[in-house]
């Protein structure tokens, strides 16, 4: 019994140990050698629409407006996929607009859409208080048509991602993992309601893929997602959502995702054997194995201690391959090492143990670095003091496009090449290094420009830190006296750089719209003052010379009537002459009156070809001028301000006579006709005045709406700019075509009812 206590002594520490989650480090290395072994390829089931790089240059802005997710929504919905799954975070608002677009295909998707919710630290616990944890959720109005699903997930103390629950509590409610509920919808169970471990010997380059920036062209064909599970998210190394997990050293979220639910799918969710049964062999081993291990000469002690780790992990590997069991067989492995190691430490050199110890833990420690730059989104770049590189990870792979079997073991200049202008920022940098001059020449943090092999330049930020550990990557040390490495963090802000470029012209647009559109206003008010101006003036003068000129009026009249016979010859044609400029005088005021009178028009209905016939009726035709009409809107009812479109259409047929008067006096024989004319097409009614007159020369054509502009010899020029006015009211407009010595056509148009009412004529 004496010569078992030690080996039960060893049997607790191991068991406290194992309890205790120690070697948990040491059984995750064997699963991962388990999943290098048995490699096995994903189902048909599941698909990836992919936010990779690729997708982010061609889209050419981040965050992408919501409605490029409602488009790739939308053309897979409509591809009859069975459920779409985003790993996308839409807790906050976007435009109205866009989010209205995502909403309605997330309407018409219904719970065949799953939006994911996470648990994260409430960034409003007071400092000192334990941090608590909040609840981030998609906005309401995306939520309540959609279903919801936790997409956390949590390293092991390696830094690793292993295992995904089917189901998350979160207060009293149970939420479905993305990969539970995917699970569930297609109908496979999973082992286990708590955590279960994900089987990364499945092949995730078997999992299709396809870019967004593809399904939001409609490039990909709606076969590959006919009945499919789509998974949307994010690979681009820029927007960090890479995860550290074994076999692939780090994956995107969205593939993380997809190989938990794999797992479920292919009945491969790890389930962890239980402790009893993993302590009772441990126990069996200590007090069986372990006296004969100790005591047995050391080439029989290490054959018999070959055969228990050879059984162990062949019961390790065929439970995984077997039953998709996870064996933790350390326990057992360490209780027969110690106890072989016991036999052999009372004639071992306990130095080179403890060295050997040490060792294990640098080789752990430098893993789990490993892990932890592999996993960086940032471009993490090692090199030794003689500037070597010695250490590259996945994210400088991607920025520089350049491999870790390129650049290993080269100098620092390889990836800074020459840009055929001298020397460059980034050789700068790589010749200070490899040339030993420190960083003081260096600088800190910078934004430099670099360049990829194929040409292609790129700004690039880098941050340049000293160590004074020496890495030597196996090779001996030439000079031990050297300094220690250098470690250059990178990251490519191009994106970055675009949206700054994007919001210094958003911001250029909107102080330009802003000076135009105070511009406008001072025009306004300019207008509105000298409107004002002219209103008061004119009331003055309308009111002083209105009572002189009806005193004048009613003389002549008195005259007339006094001395009829007597008018005759020159008197008379005196008389008259005085009568006309009375009335032009009027017709002066009345101009001045319309221009400055402002008022909404009174919109009434009314037949246009009715109205237009009883205005032409009320028309003063000069004598020796043929008017014609071309009526055909017969039946077409629109809403106009009768009064105020009568003086329209009167100021520009007098302006059409006048002009047939000018025509005449240069040629008495030319033609004098006005003809009117009515049309209804594209959306508006119009109605036309042509003359055969002079025509407007083509400098004068600029200024025809200008106030107080005139070529007439009477009149003060407000006669087109009132017509204007008057349409602009109506929401129509003036339109003016003219030919020297031919004439000139006025169309006056009003919108038509979008609502076309008809009546008969």
């Amino acid at each position: 019994m004496t010569r078992r206590i030690p080996h039960l002594l060893v049997f607790s520490l191991i068991a406290g140990l194992y309890l205790a989650g120690t070697t948990d480090f040491l059984e995750s290395k064997l699963t991962d050698l388990r999943f290098h072994t048995f490699r096995s390829d994903a189902t048909a089931d599941l698909v990836i629409i992919d936010i990779d790089t690729a997708s982010l240059h061609e889209l050419d802005v981040w965050p992408w407006p919501r409605s490029h997710h409602a488009t790739v929504l939308g053309r897979v919905l409509d591809a009859g996929a069975g459920i779409v799954a985003y790993d996308v975070d839409f807790s906050s608002k976007s435009t109205d607009e866009a989010d209205a677009a995502l909403e309605a295909q997330i309407a018409r998707g219904g719970k065949r859409v799953v939006l994911p919710i996470f648990m994260q630290f409430d960034p409003k616990s007071s400092f000192g208080e334990e941090p608590r944890l909040s609840l981030t959720q998609p906005l309401r109005r995306f939520s309540r048509h959609s279903r919801l699903a936790f997409v956390n997930m949590r390293p092991e103390p390696d830094g690793l991602v292993r295992r995904m629950a089917s189901r998350e509590d979160w207060n009293d409610a149970k939420f479905p993992t993305l990969a539970g509920i995917l699970a569930e919808y297609s109908g496979a169970k999973p082992k286990t309601t708590g955590l279960y471990g994900i089987d990364f010997g499945i092949r995730s380059e078997t999992i299709p893929r396809f870019s967004f920036a593809d399904v939001f062209h409609g490039q990909v064909s709606p076969e590959k997602f006919k009945g499919k599970l789509v998974i949307v998210g994010a690979s681009a190394a820029e927007l960090g959502d890479r995860i550290a997990v074994p076999v692939y050293r780090a994956l995107p979220g969205p593939l993380v995702q997809a190989l938990a639910y794999e797992s479920i799918a292919q009945s491969r969710d790890l389930t962890r054997l239980s402790t009893f049964p993993i302590l009772f062999v441990a126990f069996i081993l200590a007090v069986w194995a372990g006296p004969f291990l100790s005591q047995t000469r050391w080439r029989r002690g290490s054959g018999a201690l070959c055969g228990v780790w050879i059984g162990a992990l062949a019961i390790a590997f065929a439970a995984h391959d077997v039953w998709a069991i996870a064996v933790d067989v350390v326990p057992w492995l360490s209780v027969v090492t110690i106890s072989f190691v016991y036999g052999l430490i009372r004639n071992a050199d306990i130095q080179a143990i403890n060295l050997l110890t040490a060792r294990l833990a640098v080789v752990r420690t430098r893993t789990v670095l490993r892990h932890i730059i592999a996993g960086s989104s940032d471009g993490l770049i090692v090199v030794g003091a003689r500037g070597t590189i010695e250490m590259y990870n996945p994210a400088a792979e991607s920025i520089f496009s350049r491999t870790a079997a390129e650049v290993v073991g080269q100098p620092l200049s390889v990836l800074f090449p020459s840009s055929g202008g001298g020397e460059n920022e980034g050789q700068r940098i790589s010749n200070a290094i490899e040339n030993g001059e420190g960083l003081g020449s260096v600088g800190p943090l910078r934004e430099i420009t670099a360049w990829r092999p194929d040409g292609m330049a790129f700004p690039l930020e880098i941050l340049v830190n000293q160590t004074e550990l020496r890495l030597d990557s196996g090779r001996a040390a030439d000079n031990p006296d050297e300094d220690g490495a250098y470690i250059l963090t990178v990251r490519d802000i191009s994106q970055r750089k675009r949206l700054e470029a994007q919001a210094k012209q958003e911001l250029e647009r909107r102080i330009a719209e802003r000076t135009a559109e105070l511009e406008a206003a001072q025009e306004r008010l300019l207008r509105s003052e000298r409107l004002a101006t002219l209103g008061q003036l004119t009331a003055t003068v309308s009111h002083e010379l209105r009572n002189p000129l009806g005193t004048i009026r009613s003389s002549i009249y008195v005259i007339r009537r006094a001395a009829s016979e007597a008018l005759s010859g020159s008197v008379g044609k005196a008389v008259e002459r005085i009568e006309r400029n009375i009335t032009r005088c009027d017709n002066i005021i009345d101009e001045l009156l319309d221009f400055t009178r402002i008022r909404e028009p009174l919109m009434q209905p009314a037949t246009l070809d009715n109205w237009i016939s009883d205005v032409i009726e009320e028309l003063d035709v000069p004598n020796g001028i043929e008017i014609t009409r071309d009526l055909a809107c017969a039946g077409e009812v629109t809403s106009f301000d009768h009064d105020t479109l009568r003086r329209s259409v009167i100021n520009v047929y007098e302006n059409a006579c006048h002009a047939i008067e000018q025509a005449r006096e240069q040629n008495p024989d030319a033609e004098r006709k006005i003809s009117i004319e009515t049309r209804v097409g594209n959306g508006r009614v119009e109605i036309g005045i042509s003359d055969t007159g002079a025509g407007i020369p083509d400098d004068v054509m600029p200024s025809i709406f200008e106030p107080l502009y005139s070529t007439k010899g009477f009149g003060v020029g407000l006669g087109l700019v009132v017509v204007k006015r008057i349409m602009d009211q109506h929401n129509g407009g003036v339109e003016i075509s003219t030919e020297a010595g031919k004439g000139t056509r006025v169309l006056l148009w009003l919108p038509r009812p979008v609502d076309e009412i008809r009546v008969s004529a």
